[in-house]
């Protein structure tokens, strides 16, 4: 999507792709029934737990106080970003109409036209910019990055994997203390969901005798190594 010259063949991606999941006017791909019954679910169950809302419930292990604190806060987050970017998207549709060709931007063409717009006028590509973060730096300098700020060590550990791309690591504490251990699954491959995630697979819970260590999975989609060369990252994913 953002370097396919074809515009109509931009179109037919993103009609079938993301704008065609969960298409309510198509009735093998509407999913507006299953998202009713889990808002019920979900309203049932914080219902039973004592909370007004399921974002109440949510909201317990985390940082803001009540659902109306988090929606200030996007409210707020939302009325400062805007004007800026309509400033961006104007002139990007102002790039596409005269260097580009496209009288009205669509969808499909934003990514394209922003590539463009990126190496036209300010010599930047997501292409060029690549080159400079081959994965092993990438990962060996966050990693670094994490381990000084919260004064713990991440190592390769070893266990059982779903596909052998997959890498599992521990983290210590900085008395060797096992501390908790991960799952990283960086590449994209035909039978892999596009995206990127992260959630637990082992919850950290209270047992007879101490704490039971969690385990999460770390899973995105970068393209993989090709031949001896390393993979590349880019600075927006």
């Amino acid at each position: 999507m953002q370097y396919a010259e074809n515009r109509e063949l931009r179109e037919i991606c993103t009609a079938r792709t993301s704008h065609g999941r969960a298409n309510s006017g198509n009735p093998e791909l509407d999913n507006t029934s299953t998202i009713l019954r889990e808002l019920r679910l979900r309203q049932e169950k914080a219902r039973l737990l004592g909370y007004g809302s399921f974002a109440e419930l949510s909201l317990v292990p985390k940082m803001a106080e009540s659902p109306g604190t988090a929606l200030d806060f996007l409210n707020d987050l939302a009325s400062r970003a805007l004007p800026h970017a309509r400033r961006d998207y104007a002139e990007l549709e102002e790039f596409a109409r005269a260097e580009l060709g496209i009288p009205e931007l669509q969808a499909w063409d934003i990514a394209f036209a922003s590539e463009k717009l990126r190496a036209e006028r300010y010599a930047f590509s997501d292409q060029e910019v690549k080159r400079y973060f081959p994965e092993p730096q990438v990962l060996e300098g966050m990693f670094r990055l994490v381990e000084t700020l919260y004064g713990i060590r991440i190592l390769p550990d070893v266990a059982e994997t779903w596909h052998p791309d997959v890498r599992f690591f521990k983290v210590t504490d900085s008395d060797e203390r096992l501390i908790g251990q991960f799952y990283l699954d960086l590449y994209s491959r035909e039978t892999k969901r596009g995206g990127a995630w992260m959630d637990e697979a082992i919850t950290r819970q209270r047992i007879p005798g101490g704490f039971r260590t969690p385990v999460a999975h770390l899973i995105c989609n970068f393209p993989a190594p090709v031949g001896n060369k390393p993979a590349l990252f880019t600075t927006t994913k």
